[in-house]
């Protein structure tokens, strides 16, 4: 099977989705997009690499389902609409049963997030998948990490720790629950909480390394610093029976993609009356001050971890 015919076969958009604002899509050189008027664009691209973001052998479906919500994440951080989206797939071999897979699951995500495919590359080599995508905001309202204010209340949304206990049982071989498991291969981007916190939220970003470093690098964006409750961290169900130390060093891990986000105290009750509409839970587990230091305590003592979450180098 040739490249073309590969794209053709399983990498073409149904029919059946709606590709809003696309002139023209796969199948020449570029995508057209069609950029509304007194919107800007706002675009992230992310690589995930076998034996690196994801162990060998996974499915392949899964795979899909998980690295368009990895991505899409970022777009949920910035408050933006998800609109459009390129795949650049490196795979070892042509295997038509894994393409049909991923390709399927790849369609379902993107029609779950109404996010259109709309170009990309096919290479042979070790597996990897890297996703650029592309969204909306009206002009001057995107959520950033470099705007929030001395004095913000710290909100993290959902809960923290399942996809890092997950893994771990995988990477051990061991039996996971299939709702523990979903923590991990089945992520949910929180398109419609960011878009709601449009106005509400000083400072924004997604929780994907872990909440000690992500929360330190929407504070050094701002020029503050961060003190964190850890005690106050919204656990994933399947850590609820450890330890206390043990499920925050989970929670501390990463992969989580929620959202991180700073508020200033008066909008405590609108947060409130968001997370019912949205039936989310919104946890304040600390806040952001001029402080020259960042402040981590676990039941009111000095909170210390061997890693801040992961990093690639």
């Amino acid at each position: 099977m040739s490249e073309d015919q590969l794209i053709k076969n399983y990498f073409l958009p149904p029919e059946s989705h709606a590709m809003r604002d696309v002139t023209l899509g796969i199948g020449d050189d570029c995508a057209i997009l069609d950029i509304p008027k007194n919107y800007q664009l706002v675009t992230s691209v992310d690589t995930l690499l076998e034996d690196v973001h994801f162990p060998k052998n996974f499915n392949p479906k899964d795979l899909a389902a998980r690295a368009v919500a990895v991505c899409v994440s970022d777009l949920a951080a910035m408050g933006a609409q998800a609109r459009w989206m390129t795949l650049a797939l490196s795979i070892p071999e042509n295997n038509s049963h894994w393409l049909a897979d991923f390709s399927q699951s790849l369609h379902s995500a993107c029609a779950y997030y109404e996010i259109s495919l709309v170009g990309g590359d096919t290479v042979k080599g070790k597996l990897s998948i890297s996703l650029t995508v592309m969204g909306i905001v009206e002009t001057g309202t995107a959520l950033r990490r470099d705007t929030a204010q001395a004095g913000d209340l710290l909100y993290v949304s959902g809960s923290l720790g399942g996809s890092a206990f997950a893994l771990s049982k995988v990477l051990q071989k061991q039996e996971v629950a299939p709702e523990i498991l979903s923590a991990y291969i089945q992520p949910k981007a929180r398109l419609k909480l960011g878009q709601n916190l449009i106005g509400i939220a000083n400072a924004c970003m997604d929780i994907s390394d872990g909440i000690i470093i992500d929360a330190e690098r929407l504070a050094n964006a701002s020029a503050l610093s961060v003190d964190i409750q850890m005690e106050k961290l919204p656990l994933h169900k399947a850590l609820s029976t450890m330890p206390i130390e043990q499920a925050v060093n989970f929670a501390t891990q990463g992969d989580d993609y929620e959202l991180l986000f700073s508020v200033s105290v008066s909008k405590q009750d609108v947060l409130a009356e968001l997370a019912v509409t949205l039936n989310l839970s919104l946890t304040c587990v600390g806040s952001l001050s001029a402080s020259t230091e960042n402040s981590y305590t676990l039941n009111n003592q000095l909170y210390t971890t061997k890693s801040k979450g992961y990093s690639h180098f």
